[in-house]
């Protein structure tokens, strides 16, 4: 109920006693009056002490009983002095009756309307009881006609009284119900307006959370892409990772382990001291005792996400005394100088639904881990693990593919007796060193680096009477040395990780001259690939500036720098030339300066 409604109806409470007052007041003056003007003090202190009465739930903490309490009070008074006013004159029995008013204003405030019938009954029966005990009183009973006339003026001022008790009674149920209505209606829209906001604070905490984990979703998409980019350097893949999961989930620190030779290793660590971080390494395939071992291995075995937090009371359930548990986890992971008050810890895992590794977060730098980070670094641990484990199946084809290049050169150098030790490592690497001179593009620097380690791959075809012979070749045997080429071309060519390179065409043309003169096609000019030229002069540089067996004292650095300098612009492209004299000159200052 409003606070001024109740102001107006304690005003219309003290108004009612007031009338009442008024109306006993009035009351004693007309038993005066047809008492024959004697005084009755016992019914004059009655009346004050029934109007005082009357008065008390006025002077108490104001509500709705107040009005309760009044009424009952009234409706007791009027009987008790018609009561002792029916001991004079048996004609104030019917005094009795104002009594109906208050019972039927009480009537208001009770729905049991019975009570108060039976309550007016009893006290009218006893005002009766009064009448027939003095019965006397019949007897002497003089004046008829003034006492007719007197009953009159009484009726018709009791009449008036009435019109203004009813008026003040109307005024005070209208006020009464008003606020009733008022205040039911209030509740009504307050309890409306509790469930409207209840529910549009749900709807926005939903909005919210949905369009954070769209931001998140569209954040993982952004850095797929980036990892995706990186698929050839897992340790650059893991920084973006570790940066990326500090920006978005706000984490002080990050910890990534990935799954290597049946042990979890910190791949990429930030901001983590390195005693805690050397707690974290973990044997994939047997239990430990070692309480950090056991969280990383419950992540990785059972694909679990982990929320610890205890300045929240956040606990992980899955161990026994799990509270007990959790707080020595944290307790583990801290230092006097490194507070861990929180870890939320999510699995990384394959295309296959295998676990590679763990993602650990510490100490969000807000306030805690939400939802929406769980689920952001869920995904991302599911995501990123797919394009951590591409990286890693490719840097295993790498290994092998390299593996295979090393076992053809040392084939080759095994082959070729006369073929100085490493003689195709160094060619490999003075061609790459030349391409990238040239700012050719990293994999065209690769794919030059191999086919030079491998552009004599085509001598395992030729017979070993012609390649380890002692002494000069006829022009036959030489026919055969030249088909090399051809023979390394269709080698290569079988095997589809060199064929999809486009390795075997340089290996076919490394022996080709700008002026057309080379073999086995005899090309010329544009047409010839330029990764090829790059090799033939770094094959040309090395097979005259290294000693070989059949050619120790003809092997000269200067010798094949001349020989270089004479074939620009007829079997080498000028532009060749110039880098790899640029990169002699580094080398030179390298070997000068090996502190730099």
């Amino acid at each position: 109920m409003l606070e001024i409604d109740l102001i107006k109806l304690r005003k219309d409470l003290f108004n009612i006693n007031i009338i009442f007052s008024a109306f006993i007041l009035l009351t004693l003056i007309f038993f005066w009056f047809f008492n024959s003007f004697k005084l009755d003090y016992f019914l004059i202190i009655s009346a004050v002490v029934l109007i005082f009465i009357v008065f008390i739930p006025y002077f108490r903490d104001f509500s709705i009983d107040n009005f309760k309490w009044t009424f009952l009070l009234q409706a007791i008074s009027i009987i008790v002095l018609s009561f002792l006013m029916v001991r004079h004159n048996p004609l104030f029995v019917f005094y009795s009756f104002f009594s109906i008013i208050p019972f039927s204003l009480l009537n208001i405030f009770n729905k049991v309307e019975v009570y108060n019938f039976i309550f007016f009954t009893l006290f009218l029966g006893l005002n009766l009881v009064a009448v027939l005990i003095n019965s006397k009183l019949f007897k002497v009973i003089k004046n008829v006609e003034n006492i007719i006339v007197g009953l009159i003026v009484f009726v018709l001022i009791l009449m008036g009284f009435s019109l203004i008790i009813f008026k003040a009674v109307r005024n005070f149920v209208l006020d009464y119900y008003k606020s009733q209505v008022m205040d039911y209606a209030h509740k009504r829209i307050d309890e409306a307006q509790k469930v409207a906001y209840a529910k549009a604070k749900e709807a926005m905490e939903k909005n919210r959370f949905a369009v954070l984990l769209k931001e998140k979703q569209e954040k993982i998409f952004e850095i797929n892409k980036l990892l995706a980019s990186k698929v050839r350097n897992i340790r650059e893949q893991l920084e973006l990772l570790g940066s990326e999961i500090r920006n978005v989930v706000f984490a002080h620190s990050v910890v990534i382990l990935l799954e290597r030779n049946k042990i979890i290793n910190p791949e990429f660590v930030h901001e983590v001291p390195k005693p805690i971080v050397a707690k974290m390494k973990t044997l994939a395939d047997q239990p430990s005792n070692n309480i950090i071992s056991k969280f990383i291995r419950e992540v990785f075995v059972k694909k679990v996400t982990i929320h610890v937090n205890k300045r929240k009371d956040i606990y992980y359930e899955g161990f026994e005394e799990f509270k007990l548990m959790s707080y020595k986890f944290l307790e583990e992971l801290s230092l006097m100088t490194y507070e861990v008050y929180e870890v939320l810890m999510v699995p990384i895992v394959d295309s296959l639904g295998n676990s590679i590794g763990v993602i650990v977060a510490f100490n969000n730098k807000e306030d805690m881990f939400s939802e929406v980070d769980k689920m952001f670094l869920e995904l991302l641990g599911v995501q990123a693990g797919i394009l951590i484990h591409n990286a890693i199946l490719l840097k295993k084809i790498e290994d092998a593919f390299n593996e295979t290049i090393v076992a053809f050169s040392s084939a080759i150098e095994a082959k070729d007796k006369y073929t100085p030790v490493l003689h195709t490592t160094r060619v490999g690497e003075l061609a790459a060193e030349i391409a990238k001179e040239m700012n050719l593009p990293p994999e065209e620097v690769e794919k030059i680096r191999i086919a030079g380690i491998l552009h004599d791959i085509g001598k395992l075809a030729i017979p070993d009477s012609i390649l380890a012979k002692q002494g000069p070749l006829t022009a036959e045997e030489r026919e055969v040395i030249k088909t090399h080429s051809e023979e390394g071309y269709k080698i290569l060519s079988k095997i589809s990780l060199f064929r999809e390179r486009g390795i075997p065409v340089y290996v076919l043309y490394h022996h080709e001259r700008l002026d057309g003169k080379g073999y086995p096609r005899g090309i010329s000019g544009r047409d010839l690939p330029l990764g090829a030229n790059i090799i033939s002069i770094a094959d040309t540089y090395d097979a005259i500036s290294t000693p070989r067996p059949y050619n120790k004292h003809y092997a000269s650095e200067q010798k094949a720098i001349e020989i270089i300098k004479n074939e620009r612009g007829k079997q080498f492209y000028p532009e060749v030339v110039d880098a790899f004299f640029r990169v002699l000159e580094k080398r030179k200052n390298k070997t000068l300066k090996p502190n730099q």
